[in-house]
């Protein structure tokens, strides 16, 4: 039980219509712990039928917390992995939303916002699962099949539809106690129709860490070099060659977005479930809802400013789209302690539609723990540069299509040198003489040097036998080519040696 007094404090400071924050910060209640404080704000709030208008309107402008300090959405887009995975499943804002509960369950939506508005660092954990049936064309399965080439089989000949399960299971931790500093890491496992694929993120103040650490084999592209090593990524580069970017969102957006969010009353408590412990904590537990078309109300709103003029959706669409959609909600567990919130599920399913390429089951589950604790979140000891690696492969494959080229090269003149011979009984004194007849034009090797191949080594060179009954034509592999080991060749008419 808190102290009476306190708790008379508050009660008759929030029935004058001031907020938590605001009590807290008087001198009458500076003298209790803020943990004394947010007990006994608890019991009050938890003893009362209606919240005072203050707590209803709980806003951002909070100072010194994750979300005060970064904004809606964090400076580092790797630090916010957290809070950017709940949005996007709960569509794009489930706990930014300081309209958090319904009136009658919302004297503990104030409280809750509080706790997530001062999170300077926390772990998580979690996973998602999917049984989805999709269009077969649109399979992952034939997705990975047929996405290397240039072009997909004939509709008809997978058509149909195909049930797929997948499971994500994720873990990770962030800490933005140093806003200079932030620190963050993720890792996450998807497995789907017998693939796998894991990676492991960690991100150290502008420098972003990444590991693969499972890829499926595709029978095309050797992934093994490159899994279970850490690689450095350098933005710059990524933004000059794979063009992405990285513009942030300004100030104006961002209160913008966080005011479109406050107002949606997209999400809704429905009902308190009872008290339970998640992780040896005791819990308060409850149900909430989702408004579909407030959350499309505000998705569109918040795509207009993100990117103005795009256009919203179209009466048909957003007709459809909530059609399609039937999102259940979920439950959420809190503690009792200090009202921090420890466990969250979602449910959505997706309605068969003629207009949707997929229909099923998506059931998110989030623990949060250790909430503005000190977390250990360190650099990898050994990496790679990215930009390194990206570059040394394109230059392997690059040289890895000049020794085709040159192994072609030679085939072609050896064929060439062939129809000269049956139409003369001789090969010729010089390749000039199969063109154009025998040969449109005599190739020359790359001029790049491969391997340990010297400039010598690096060209066609042709000299007949005495007797013009056979030749020897050189030319030299940088790498093992097509069954043909690196290093100088000689082809005659007997083949390649």
């Amino acid at each position: 039980m808190s102290d009476p007094k306190l708790v008379e404090l508050i009660r008759l400071g929030l029935s004058h219509g001031q907020h938590p924050h605001e009590l807290q910060t008087s001198p009458e209640i500076q003298k209790w712990t803020a943990e004394e404080f947010n007990q006994a704000l608890g019991e009050v709030m938890l003893s009362v039928d209606e919240v005072p208008q203050g707590i209803q309107n709980t806003t951002t402008a909070q100072k010194g917390g994750f979300f005060s300090r970064m904004g809606w959405m964090a400076r580092h887009k790797i630090l916010a992995s957290i809070i950017v995975f709940i949005g996007i499943a709960l569509g794009t804002g489930f706990v930014f939303a300081d309209s958090f509960f319904a009136p009658n369950i919302n004297q503990v939506g104030g409280i809750i916002f509080k706790q997530i508005l001062e999170l300077d660092s926390v772990e998580y954990s979690g996973s998602l699962e999917a049984q989805v049936t999709t269009d077969s064309l649109l399979s992952l399965e034939n997705v990975l099949k047929y996405g290397f080439q240039d072009s997909y089989p004939p509709p008809a000949n997978i058509a149909g539809t195909q049930n797929t399960k997948i499971r994500i299971d994720f873990t990770g931790a962030t800490d933005v106690k140093n806003i200079d500093q932030p620190k963050s890491e993720f890792s996450f496992t998807v497995s789907a129709e017998g693939y796998v694929i894991g990676l492991e993120t960690k991100s150290i103040g502008k420098d972003l860490f990444f590991k693969l650490t499972q890829l499926p084999n595709l029978g095309i592209i050797d992934f093994k070099q490159y899994t279970n090593q850490w690689f450095q990524v350098d933005w710059g580069y990524l933004e000059k060659e794979a063009e992405l970017n990285r513009n942030e969102l300004t100030k104006e957006q961002k209160a913008k977005i966080a005011e479109i969010i406050t107002n949606s009353n997209m999400v809704r408590v429905a009902e308190k479930l009872g008290s339970e412990d998640i992780e040896g904590v005791a819990a308060h537990h409850y149900r909430y809802t989702v408004d579909e078309a407030a959350l499309l109300n505000a998705v569109e709103q918040i795509a207009e400013v993100v990117a103005p003029g795009t256009g919203g959706f179209t009466t048909m669409e957003k007709d459809q789209l909530l059609e399609w959609l039937n999102i259940q909600g979920g439950e959420i567990w809190i503690s009792k302690k200090n009202f921090a919130p420890l466990k969250l599920t979602f449910n959505l399913t997706l309605q068969p539609s003629t207009d949707a390429p997929v229909s099923g089951n998506i059931n998110l589950t989030f623990q949060m723990s250790k909430h503005n604790e000190n977390l250990n979140i360190q650099p990898p000891t050994e990496f790679k540069s990215l930009q390194e690696t990206i570059e040394k492969g394109l230059e392997d494959s690059r040289a890895q299509s000049r020794d085709a080229r040159r192994l072609a090269d030679i085939r072609q003149v050896m064929t060439a040198l062939e129809l000269y011979y049956n139409d003369n009984s001789t090969y010729p004194t010089a390749l000039l003489q199969l063109s154009p007849l025998y040969i449109s034009v005599i190739p020359t090797a790359p001029v790049e040097l491969d391997g340990s191949c010297t400039a010598e080594q690096n060209t066609y060179l042709y000299k007949p036998a005495s007797n013009r009954r056979d030749y020897v034509l050189t030319f030299c592999l940088g790498a093992d080519t097509s069954g043909f080991s690196a290093g100088p060749k000689t082809a005659s008419s007997q083949g390649i040696e």
